[in-house]
């Protein structure tokens, strides 16, 4: 059963590819009204904040790019960006965004199941955006192993991902009870999906991070977000 989540999990994201930035951006059905819209905007605000007082530099690996919101970000920062990626359709969007931005340079993109990747080199920093809750529980601490293994020692490592909040997706898609780490997702069509969707807290994330190595201050925002910055020991 696991497995067959997976993979709609990831045909999902496939399909999702040319939608994805209408939630980040809060358009169409993620638009929530003025109000809450700069609550969202104003939390992101806070999580760049704080990626920004990290010394970025050198390669750096980002897992699940996506459509590259973060990856815009980190590209000016680093030397080089190695992008990790389950699906050609958000490669394709990622790699055209960077080229408009001057940026093609410093990104190569692979396609990785990441659920079977395993790292082949040590990284100077490590960024995972909305990824890690859709890992199921008991793939979790060996994914995690996996993340410090990507990373030199006193490499940096940040991540984001979302709070359980119901007010941080579409009203249509409410997030899964507490007892279940499966919800339904729906794409504009109407389309249906079933997926991973697990909400970390900040005291047993920075526990599961430590016992790999990582050494994070784990934060969230009052509302959307749950976010770290660290390093690998």
């Amino acid at each position: 059963m696991a497995n067959e989540i997976l993979r709609e999990q990831q045909d999902y994201y496939n399909k999702r590819s040319s939608e994805y930035d209408e939630w980040w951006l809060r358009q169409g059905r993620y638009d929530r009204g003025d109000a809450e819209n700069t609550v969202w905007f104003a939390e992101q605000d806070e999580v760049r904040a704080a990626f920004t007082t990290l010394p970025w530099s050198g390669d750096v690996v980002e897992l699940a790019g996506g459509t590259g919101i973060w990856t815009t970000w980190l590209a000016p920062r680093v030397r080089h960006i190695t992008v990790l990626d389950g699906s050609l359709e958000m490669i394709a969007i990622n790699s055209a965004r960077l080229e408009a931005e001057g940026h093609t340079g410093r990104v190569s993109y692979r396609q990785v199941d990441l659920f079977n990747w395993q790292p082949e080199r040590q990284y100077d920093g490590l960024f995972v955006g909305y990824f890690l809750s859709h890992v199921p529980e008991a793939l979790y601490d060996t994914f995690l192993e996996k993340l410090a293994g990507a990373l030199k020692p006193g490499g940096l490592f940040a991540m984001i991902d979302g709070r359980r909040d119901e007010r941080s997706s579409s009203p249509d898609q409410p997030p899964p009870p507490p007892e279940t780490e499966v919800m339904t997702r729906r794409l504009n069509s109407g389309e249906t999906f079933q997926i991973i969707k697990r909400y970390d807290e900040p005291e047993p994330f920075t526990e599961a991070l430590g016992r790999v190595g990582i050494v994070a201050d784990v934060h969230t925002t009052a509302t959307h977000f749950i976010y770290a910055t660290g390093r690998k020991q």
